[in-house]
């Protein structure tokens, strides 16, 4: 629908309730985590990314930011990894897909130098929260 060019709008009323069996609340404990990883990207890249010609950051290097890495159609388009978790922050090197892609602190991506320049002396501190 979306991808026709159709739009989504609010309601206060159910129009569809559907479900795969009529006690089942949800499907998606019985799909596969990477089939549905996989179902994500594709959507991301047919409706964000084939509209983008330049590299982007992916937020999370840990398994499921490196499986949407995997998954990508043209995996060379990530520029980086971001994490907030300092024992991932450094490279990661995937043989197979001959990359080695940073893996920066978030607080080197911030869009204002003095916010980039705070949150670089709170992470260098220790201080992850940004609090004062």
């Amino acid at each position: 629908h979306l991808n026709k060019g159709g739009t989504l709008e609010r309601l206060d009323r159910v129009l569809v309730t559907y479900r795969h069996a009529p006690s089942a609340s949800s499907q998606s404990f019985r799909t596969p985590r990477k089939l549905l990883l996989q179902l994500k990207v594709l959507a991301l890249e047919r409706s964000v990314l084939c509209t983008w010609k330049k590299k982007f950051v992916l937020w999370g290097a840990g398994r499921d930011g490196k499986d949407v890495l995997k998954t990508l159609q043209d995996p060379n388009r990530v520029l980086c990894f971001v994490d907030v978790d300092e024992k991932k922050i450094g490279y990661y090197v995937n043989k197979e897909l001959g990359i080695k892609l940073p893996v920066v602190h978030f607080s080197f991506l911030a869009k204002h130098k003095e916010t980039m320049e705070r949150l670089q002396q709170a992470y260098a501190n220790g201080n992850d929260d940004d609090e004062e």
